[in-house]
């Protein structure tokens, strides 16, 4: 509608323009020209207009016809109909036509006045006009058989928001570009391919440097045709074809990186290396294939590390890393990729490539100085130059990392028949030989990966994606670090272990071993022996190890030499402990536990309820009790490991209850079997007035149990609340007692608590008064351990008597 209202519109302004100045135009006209229109001419004039009218319409419907057969989507069609103004050009034609006979209709006289004449005139001109502007547009898309130009158009007034859209359908001109992108691959023309192509980075570049948001929102739809474009020339197996598209996404790389554009968008195109990669190696590829993306890869990577290298400042550092960050872990993409496709050409150019980084080199940018050797402060030069080098340091080692868990990925694979035993023994003669060839560099790699601080490392991911592809519903696996990447440690120090090395270790000093700069390795240890232990029956390389020694003697020797690692590990680490303080948090987490049991402890509750258990910072006139002990030092070391205090101190508790019991009124009695008990209970409920019952939990109580005076779930069904003959019962883990009976009275009972009722202090053996090295046995080192004094304090007292305490006769006990 919103068409024809304009077309009406023009027509109507034309006509009244030229009703307006026609008596104007009349009055100037020179004196050889007189105004002679007649009826008859306005009557042809209106039968020329209809004639241009008629022809300009059917010709314009064919040539419209001819443009809606371009190659393009709907959406450019659509675009294309409001630009060459079609349905405003054919209303506009249809109201002049309208007009000029209304005009002629409403001439009575054979002379047509000049307000009518001019405006016929004026309608037939601008008539024309129109008619051969709009064949000329036509006419320009036809002659050049293409729509670019115009798409390239539409695009720039999108971001200029020139008709009010946006950029909302940036993607329509994207995906022109990447159909006919498609038609070129379908009839292989590379040449023309790459045209397109650099026409969709011509089009994300515009973006780019106009800050537009849209670029985020469309990347999905670019990566995605990208990626199915590349599939698409794989599939042709056209070397030319699958180069354009390499080259392409590469120009789109530099394009995005060098531009301030979200963060996420330079990520995901280096990852993308990575996916085209992984379509390449589905299919027998030439090496030049692998050549063009590796170079362009290659190049990619120089310049994430050379803007590493140039990092000015923290902030420029900080960026950068986050860039080195992605580079990796799109390398450990390409790295596990060439083995699972066992492309060996490829993994040999990856091996390259990680060689070459001169950015990482020991010592590039700061040499490694003691702290008490600096004296006064470092330049921010000299930290900011620090801090490159250690980062070059930790990517230095990923990539050794990489190497190996990349062997040991192509180990695990092997031994599930997933790549080929040709394959694998050139990965180990080829790779692994040379940067694992012995033992001390072997086991310097593999304990490093498995001490990381972040244990669930990308060989873990691939673990699990690969158990996730081939099997189905919910998998399970074990850690790699206990599973193959063990496994393959294992097999390959076997492998490395040769004549000459099996000497060497037969010699070493276990003290020497790289093992022992990592804390706490017996536990790794040991499941290295283990894992050792199961080649001497099934050696995975048994079928590539043809000479040296037996695969028995290798093991024999490797188990027998971390035997003696381990023993001096236990050394070290014994040593260690005795040089360590003994840390006021474990001793703090012991007091904890042990208040802990105090708090929960049944004699304790019914004491409470009875009566109220007050407390003070200091208490006068307070007895106590006291408790000392001899603890490993291991107990109250901070070693980074938790320690969980696997007892209820049975004997503390005990202290506590005996230490009351005396120091309130009970009258203390025996009995000779367990089976008196419910009937004297009964008795004393019976004549005093019996607030609580608190029991021994496992034989009293069991006893009980048997009665029918007990009740399990007194005054609440859906909670234990046991009671006997009416009296609530308590439960404790005594060991004298068997059961105390407490009576309704007043007692006074204030303890001295500091921070903790119960204190608890840790003494090293070396500082203990009294305690001396020759008193001790030679095996035992008085630093091994500690004297622990427990400690509590109270003032309790009652003016009469609180209760009975039986006790079972141990001699005629049950």
């Amino acid at each position: 509608m919103t068409g024809i209202s304009i077309g009406m519109a023009i027509s109507l302004a034309t006509a009244a323009l030229g009703y307006l100045i026609g008596p104007s135009v009349v009055g100037i006209l020179p004196d050889y020209l007189t105004y002679e229109f007649e009826k008859s001419d306005l009557r042809t004039l209106w039968a020329i207009h209809a004639t241009v009218f008629t022809f300009s319409l059917v010709a314009l419907s064919f040539a419209w016809q001819s443009v809606r057969g371009l190659s393009t989507n709907a959406e450019i069609i659509s675009e294309l109909a409001d630009e060459l103004r079609s349905i405003e050009t054919i209303t506009f034609f249809l109201s002049a036509n309208v007009l000029i006979g209304i005009g002629l209709l409403t001439t009575e006289s054979d002379v047509v006045t000049s307000e009518i004449g001019t405006v016929s005139w004026l309608l037939l001109v601008v008539s024309m006009i129109v008619a051969v502007r709009s064949f000329w547009r036509v006419f320009d898309l036809l002659l050049h058989n293409t729509l670019d130009h115009k798409v390239m158009e539409f695009a720039k007034a999108a971001r200029q928001n020139k008709y009010g859209e946006g950029t909302e359908r940036y993607d329509s001109y994207l995906r022109h570009f990447f159909n006919a992108a498609q038609r070129e691959i379908d009839q292989n023309h590379p040449k023309r391919l790459r045209e397109k192509l650099d026409q969709v980075e011509d089009l994300v570049e515009d973006l780019t440097k106009d800050g537009s948001e849209v670029l985020p929102q469309v990347w999905t739809f670019i990566e995605t045709r990208y990626l199915s474009l590349h599939r698409r020339c794989v599939k042709e197996d056209d070397f030319e074809l699958e180069k354009e598209v390499i080259g392409s996404w590469y120009g789109l790389y530099l394009t995005i990186s060098n531009e301030k554009v979200d963060e996420e968008i330079p990520r995901r195109a280096l990852e993308g290396f990575a996916t085209l990669f992984g379509q390449m190696t589905t299919t027998k590829q030439r090496n030049q294939d692998i050549d063009v993306l590796i170079t362009r890869y290659r190049n990619a990577q120089a310049g994430i590390l050379s803007s590493f290298e140039d990092a000015a400042s923290k902030k420029e550092l900080e960026s950068t890393s986050e860039s080195l960050n992605c580079w990796f872990q799109t390398q450990t993409s390409f790295w596990r990729t060439a083995v699972q496709n066992e492309e060996i050409y490829a993994l040999s150019a990856l091996y390259e490539m990680s060689e070459s980084p001169l950015q990482f080199r020991r010592g590039r940018y700061a040499r490694q100085i003691p702290n008490d050797a600096i004296n006064g402060e470092v330049d921010a030069d000299e930290e900011l130059n620090q801090q490159k080098q250690d980062i070059a340091d930790e990517y230095r080692e990923a990539i050794d990392k990489l190497r190996f868990a990349t062997y040991g990925w192509a180990f695990k694979l092997y031994r599930e028949d997933d790549i080929s035993g040709e394959f694998f023994l050139r990965v180990f003669e080829e790779f692994v030989e040379d940067d694992f060839g012995n033992h001390r560099q072997l086991t310097e790699i593999f304990f490093n990966i498995v001490s990381e601080d972040n244990p669930l490392g990308y060989w873990e991911r691939w673990n699990l994606e690969h158990e996730l592809d081939t099997s189905h519903g919910a998998v399970m696996t074990g850690m790699a670090a206990n599973t193959w990447l063990l496994q393959f440690y294992c097999a390959t120090l076997v492998w490395a272990v040769d004549s000459n090395e099996i000497s060497n270790l037969s010699n070493r000093d276990p003290k020497n071993s790289p093992v022992l700069e990592y804390h706490r390795p017996q536990n790794r240890l040991d499941k290295i022996i283990k894992q050792l232990e199961s080649y001497t029956t099934d050696y995975p390389l048994e079928e590539f190890l043809d000479t040296g020694p037996t695969i028995e003697g290798r093991v024999r020797v490797l188990i027998s030499y971390f035997e003696s690692v381990k023993e001096a590990s236990k050394e070290d680490h014994k040593e260690w402990i005795r040089e360590q303080e003994v840390s006021s948090n474990k001793v703090e987490s012991l007091a904890d536990n042990i208040n802990s049991q105090l708090e929960s402890c049944g004699f304790r509750k019914a004491l409470n309820q009875v009566g109220t258990i007050q407390t003070a910072s200091s208490v006068n006139e307070a007895n106590e009790f006291s408790l000392e002990g001899t603890w490993q030092r291991g107990l109250f070391v901070d070693d980074d490991i938790s320690t969980f205090y696997q007892t209820n101190f049975p004997n503390i508790m005990e202290e506590y209850h005996n230490f009351v019991i005396e120091q309130l009124q009970f009258d203390e009695r025996t009995i000779n079997s367990l089976s008196e008990l419910p009937d004297l209970l009964e008795e004393l409920i019976s004549h005093e007035s019996v607030e609580c019952l608190v029991l021994e939990q496992v034989d009293a109580l069991s006893e009980l149990r048997d009665d029918e005076r007990f009740v399990r779930n007194a005054g609440n069904p859906a909670e234990y609340c046991p009671e006997f003959a009416g009296v609530p019962i308590e439960e404790d883990s005594m060991t004298d007692c068997v059961v105390v009976v407490l009576f309704d009275t007043d007692f006074e009972y204030i303890e001295e608590v500091d921070r903790l009722p119960i204190t608890v202090s840790a003494t090293p053996g070396e500082q203990v008064q009294g305690w001396g090295q020759e008193d001790v046995p030679e095996d035992v080192n008085i630093r091994d351990n500690v004297k622990v004094e427990i400690t509590y304090r109270a003032k309790i007292s009652s003016p009469e008597q609180n209760g009975v305490a039986f006790y079972l006769n141990q001699h005629n006990g049950e």
